[in-house]
């Protein structure tokens, strides 16, 4: 019996380079059509597999040149589908590129394109994911054709200095503190307005298409953007977290919240003042003073003050972020641990009752 050869699976072996386009997409601003595969993007749209067939040895058509996407009000632009385009065949052809942008507007410009041609849900998640792990991700808020400040979307806090203008703490550009716009030119609750709808349209479409990544690297930066203080901060959280957000959240992250929210440790409610020294042990926290992990500050650099309410703060001369001493509870390593242990016997819970007579089976036990 003759033994069969084992070859190495060569993505070339996948390529449609070869094989005839048999569609044609029209985009409004493009003269030419895109050409791609029907039978390689029906595998991943809905939309292109309920596309009419065309008759033998023609091409079939889709015309994209009046849709317009949800909040938007253009066309969708040529570069958002060749972007759909270039992500689904960079499955089959590792040489073409298939990362998302590294702009938000962008990438949710992307991601609302996918969800209408009702791309399959592990593509919608894999851009997701792909957009949350990129360390160059950022948003861009346009407020002039000279102003489009740039905020790093990944280790890095913003905040309005009344004697600099809008400033950068970021561990990704080492620990000196930027100036991105001058005081001088700059119109605060402008850009906060901006900014903060900015993060509301794509937590409320992270939290609608169930895109759990996205969600944490917003959450994560909205976040980042309290530890200043006490200088005016550039998101409205008040906007960001608007109705249509919290009704839109998926389930997961709600029980993650909760199970978070009821391990945390309690507020000990306790003042403290005086002379401090401490080391930073992350990159955020450490660039908020201008310091580099692992750093020792010497004495009398950091002081411990009061504020109003039952507050405290760290800071030095110019800079500081509040600190909320806690009262026992889990170390963090533990209480990640419980989340996760948690999080799995729901979905295991909710696995089985979606089964088949799960709900009585589990009764009868």
């Amino acid at each position: 019996m003759r033994e069969m050869t084992k070859r190495k699976l060569d993505s070339s072996d996948l390529a449609y380079e070869e094989e005839a386009p048999d569609l044609r997409i029209f985009v409004a601003g493009r003269d030419e059509p895109f050409s791609a595969h029907r039978d390689l993007l029906k595998f991943y749209s809905l939309v292109i597999r309920a596309l009419p067939h065309a008759a033998a040895e023609e091409v079939t058509t889709w015309d994209l040149r009046g849709v317009v996407l949800e909040d938007e009000t253009q066309p969708v632009s040529a570069v958002v589908v060749k972007a759909w385009l270039d992500i689904i065949y960079s499955r089959t052809d590792v040489a073409r590129p298939g990362s998302p942008p590294s702009s938000l507007q962008e990438c949710v410009s992307l991601l609302k394109f996918a969800d209408f041609a009702q791309t399959s849900v592990p593509l919608l998640r894999e851009i997701a994911s792909r957009f949350a792990d990129d360390a160059g991700a950022f948003v861009e808020v346009i407020l002039s054709i000279d102003s489009r400040p740039r905020l790093l979307l990944h280790d890095s806090s913003y905040a309005y200095l009344s004697h600099l203008g809008l400033c950068q703490a970021s561990g990704m550009t080492g620990v000196e503190c930027r100036t991105l716009a001058p005081a001088a030119a700059f119109d605060l609750p402008r850009f906060r307005a901006a900014t903060s709808a900015n993060f509301e349209a794509a937590l409320y479409l992270a939290a609608r298409l169930d895109l759990p990544p996205l969600i944490a690297l917003l959450r994560n930066f909205i976040r980042a953007q309290l530890l200043p203080f006490p200088h005016e901060r550039v998101l409205d959280l008040a906007t960001i977290y608007s109705a249509r957000v919290l009704n839109s959240l998926p389930r997961q992250v709600l029980l993650e919240g909760f199970l978070e929210s009821s391990l945390v440790d309690m507020s000990a409610h306790v003042g403290l003042e005086g002379s401090v020294k401490c080391v930073f042990k992350s990159s955020l926290s450490a660039s908020v003073f201008g310091r580099r992990v692992g750093d020792w500050t010497a004495d009398g650099e950091i002081s411990l003050k009061q504020v109003q309410g039952d507050g405290t703060v760290l800071r030095d001369k110019t800079d500081g972020m509040r600190l909320t001493p806690l009262l026992g509870g889990l170390a963090p390593e533990e209480r990640q641990k419980m989340v996760t242990e948690c999080m799995a016997r729901a979905a295991a819970a909710t696995a089985g009752s979606s089964k088949p007579g799960g709900s009585s089976a589990a009764a009868r036990t």
